[in-house]
């Protein structure tokens, strides 16, 4: 059959399949929006892959959604027809709908009107932003026409999983999350999410750059022979470099999947081949146990081991071509660092070749090393543990037997590595007024402290104290002061306020000291914690 054309663009034959058989064209969008309209997961084909959408005004439906897919915490992504339809649930400026509107059509991060409840809370969880898309193919389109209003949009994929791309695959993974499958005709050539991105000091900031974004190289200013970079763990991407030319790949997510790891083989090889590039040099994280560093060991070619923090800001400053000396601040959640010790809040004297470390948050035991990350309050005992005598509700609120044995095992230093990491100061705040003790995600804990700020420009106190050469951040008297504002019900909201502001107002006192001593006047931020 040939495809026919409408409004001027090429339609494919699209068909519905579920257990009672199959429909097609006008009839098979009819039958997805019915489904949808009664509570049913529909499993969407896409660009770059599957999609799974339910009816985001409906609880039940999302939580459902939620239990099949194994995506318990993270905020999901809806689809709006167009941005009349967004500005009944979102506040969005000209900037954001420009974007919202461009023809590389990513997921847009917006503030959700406060006063408009009708989508579905398992959505964000109480998140005051959510992420918006609209239709970027036309059976998306037609099926939003035909539902008229938000759809939850989002891979389709059992969570941490690569997204499915063929029919097969599909009703192979997730015949036991969708109620139905709606085709299109047409393959899928490359296998990728959709971006996520925001509005921010003047431009769009990428939080996941994928589809629309990764097909165009960034152009360096210096030329470099071949050279392979792994990635790290969470998060991963990898980047191919020839010439002045660095091909980052679009998000692969985290290493921790037999199909993830496979799939981030599988699209090294089809970069190198599609770029052309057999590279002399593999680059890889310090750390010897990520799945990328174990790749890039069995890569047979020469190897360089970079510090996780450097390569933060290495990559801004080749991003921005920058050649000289400057003040790199990485704020984030874990890398190894060179004293074998976690870091995660680390000034940095930095050029891209090496770097000196000159300042970092105090360490502090991190009692049961990964899984203090998905425990937060366990985090939070490892910076109150040489205070805890000033944090008594705080304990009579946890569990009593878990508690002594986490502190024997403080004591003990048994699995606790000490940790810089200001993404692990976060989950501690978190914990500490009782938003998260436990979270899905990593991050969960520090968005939901975002979120309820309040305005206010108090903030807490601090110390700075000079260690040799180096300056250390002691939050101990921040802790104290928050617990205290907790304990006297101050709102939630300004506590997290004032300990934001915190957060930026020693960051500031560090630069300027190490600039007075360094003479060094430029600063590049990167790291997780600045999204």
């Amino acid at each position: 059959m040939a495809k026919v054309a409408v409004h001027g663009k090429i339609q494919p034959l699209i068909s519905f399949q579920n257990q009672d058989g199959f429909l097609h064209n006008d009839e098979a969008v009819c039958k997805a929006a019915d489904m949808i309209n009664q509570g049913k997961i529909i499993a969407i084909k896409g660009i770059g892959g599957y999609h799974l959408a339910v009816d985001s005004r409906n609880e039940a439906a999302v939580l459902r959604l939620r239990q099949k897919k194994h995506r318990y915490g993270k905020p999901l992504a809806v689809m709006m027809l167009n941005t009349d339809e967004v500005k009944k649930y979102c506040e969005i400026n000209d900037s954001e709908r420009e974007i919202l509107e461009s023809q590389r059509a990513p997921i847009v991060l917006l503030k959700q009107k406060k006063d408009h409840n009708l989508l579905a809370f398992s959505l964000t969880k109480g998140l005051d932003t959510i992420g918006v898309m609209l239709p970027y193919t036309l059976l998306h389109k037609m099926l939003m026409e035909k539902v008229a209003f938000p759809l939850v949009m989002t891979s389709g994929n059992i969570s941490d999983e690569p997204i499915c791309t063929s029919e097969e695959e599909a009703h192979n993974r997730l015949r036991d999350v969708a109620d139905g499958f709606l085709h299109h005709d047409s393959p899928i050539l490359n296998r990728i999410d959709d971006t996520v991105c925001f509005f921010a000091a003047g431009g769009i900031r990428i939080v996941r750059r994928s589809r629309g974004f990764c097909a165009d190289p960034i152009l360096m200013k210096t030329s470099s022979r071949p050279v392979l970079a792994c990635g790290a763990f969470y998060k991963n991407t990898f980047c191919l470099l020839d010439g002045k030319k660095a091909y980052v790949s679009h998000h692969i997510g985290d290493l921790d999947s037999t199909l993830t790891l496979n799939y981030y083989k599988e699209e090294i090889q089809k970069y190198r081949t599609k770029y052309s590039i057999n590279p002399g040099y593999v680059v890889r994280d310090l750390h010897p146990a990520y799945p990328s560093s174990l790749y890039a060991d069995e890569f047979g070619i020469p190897s360089l081991k970079v510090q996780h923090h450097h390569a933060h800001i290495a990559s801004v400053m080749a991003e921005y071509g920058l050649q000289e000396r400057v003040l790199g601040i990485a704020y984030d959640g874990t890398g190894l660092g060179s004293d074998g010790k976690i870091w995660g809040a680390e000034f940095l004297l930095t050029n891209l070749k090496d770097f000196q470390r000159l300042g970092h948050l105090k360490y502090v035991p991190l009692p049961g090393g990964d899984m203090a990350i998905k425990h937060p309050f366990r985090t939070a005992l490892g910076f109150i543990y040489p205070n805890m005598h000033r944090f008594s509700k705080y304990l009579n609120r946890l569990d009593g037997n878990q508690v002594k044995i986490i502190l024997k095992q403080i004591e003990k230093k048994v699995n606790t590595p000490l940790s810089s990491s200001m993404g692990r100061l976060f989950d501690a705040v978190a914990s500490i007024i009782n938003i998260k003790d436990t979270v899905d995600y990593e991050g969960q804990a520090a968005m939901e402290l975002e979120s309820l700020i309040l305005p206010t420009d108090d903030y807490y106190d601090y110390r700075i104290e000079r260690e040799d050469s180096r300056f250390c951040i002691d939050v101990s008297m921040l802790l104290d002061e928050l617990y205290s504002d907790y304990v006297n019900d101050i709102p939630k909201g300004v506590i997290s306020a004032k300990f934001h502001n915190t957060v930026i107002k020693f960051t500031v006192n560090m630069a300027k000291s190490i600039r007075d001593i360094h003479n060094v006047s430029k600063i590049v931020l990167s790291g997780g914690c600045f999204q």
